[in-house]
């Protein structure tokens, strides 16, 4: 549901106990955990991105926490039948999926999950240009370059922020001088 996100941060930061209700209600359910429900692999991504964000915003709900367990070993089986992209996945897929690697380490209190999510980061730092673009996301210079770039920016932008919460500083680290705010800035640089 689009007010998914919206009522987990009700609950967090208003205390709105219906709202939270309402995310547990939905993550018990089993809501977004069935990946033939999702038209494309980047949507199934971005969908396992957002319950991990409700979950963990609604992780102390009295309503959650019996079912807290069983929530977590679903999620954890939707992520692993994730790790394995299709043939025709793109570079956005691809740093997507190292970013929900990352977070569900997170969520799933899995170093092993959230260091492999950290290595794709570093990896995909270690790819960007000097002038902060990503080859695999630009080339062709077609019209969705843009849009590839940006996903990718997003992806490693709440990377950094994620496991800066986790204690580890992915903003600071960079390969010959280059980081994410490196491909942070070309998006605003180049593009507008």
């Amino acid at each position: 549901p689009d007010d998914l996100i919206l009522n987990a941060f009700r609950y967090r930061l208003n205390d709105n106990q219906q709202a939270g209700e309402q995310v547990v209600s939905i993550l018990v359910s089993g809501y977004g955990l069935d990946l033939a429900a999702y038209a494309t692999y980047f949507d199934a991504l971005s969908a396992a991105v957002t319950l991990a964000h409700a979950a963990e915003l609604v992780r102390d709900h009295a309503a959650f926490i019996p079912h807290l367990d069983q929530w977590l070993a679903n999620y954890a089986n939707f992520i692993d039948q994730l790790q394995h992209p299709p043939e025709d996945s793109t570079i956005v897929d691809h740093v997507w999926l190292g970013f929900l690697t990352l977070i569900s380490g997170i969520v799933l209190d899995a170093q092993d999950r959230f260091e492999a999510g950290c290595e794709i980061f570093r990896h995909t730092i270690a790819q960007i240009r000097p002038e902060g673009y990503l080859a695999a996301a630009v080339e062709g210079g077609d019209e969705a370059s843009f849009q590839r770039q940006f996903w990718v920016v997003a992806a490693l932008v709440c990377m950094a922020e994620a496991a800066t919460h986790a204690g580890v500083d992915l903003w600071n680290y960079n390969y010959r001088g280059i980081s994410v705010t490196t491909a942070a800035a070309y998006v605003t640089y180049y593009y507008y």
